[in-house]
């Protein structure tokens, strides 16, 4: 059985087509280049998200295992988000540097001074300041 693709990391916005709609936290309409993803939607259609970016260099999308839900982190920034939706269900951090994949699926997301635990629902945990500085 061939999975369905969910997304692509785009390189850049494309240049014709609909307009991508921008992702933030507070909605906030802006419309310079950010993370650009095309997500395919379960009806067959597909849409381009540009997700305001945090701090850092870190563009990854996870499948999370028990949800249709991803988690896309767009430089650094962390988005809960659903395909077929337009909003994004959860948006938290601006530093993260480094996620490690634990075996059953969770996610350990590494920041300058704290770690965040993503569950396999997309529930996810901070911790107080572990680091003073790095």
């Amino acid at each position: 059985m061939i999975k369905a693709k969910k997304y692509e990391i785009l390189e850049a916005l494309p240049t014709d087509g609909p307009m991508y709609i921008p992702v933030s936290e507070n909605d906030e309409t802006f419309y310079s280049e950010g993370v650009p993803v095309r997500f395919y939607k379960s009806d067959g259609t597909n849409r381009i998200a540009n997700f305001k970016p945090g701090w850092t260099d870190l563009k990854v999308i996870y499948e999370l295992k028990d949800t249709a839900n991803l988690l896309v982190i767009a430089c650094g920034t962390c988005y809960l988000m659903n395909p077929d939706q337009t909003a994004p269900l959860s948006v938290f951090g601006v530093g993260y540097e480094t996620v490690l994949e634990t075996e059953n699926g969770r996610l350990v997301l590494q920041d300058e001074t704290d770690i965040t635990i993503v569950e396999t629902n997309g529930s996810h945990w901070h911790s107080e300041r572990i680091s003073w500085d790095d």
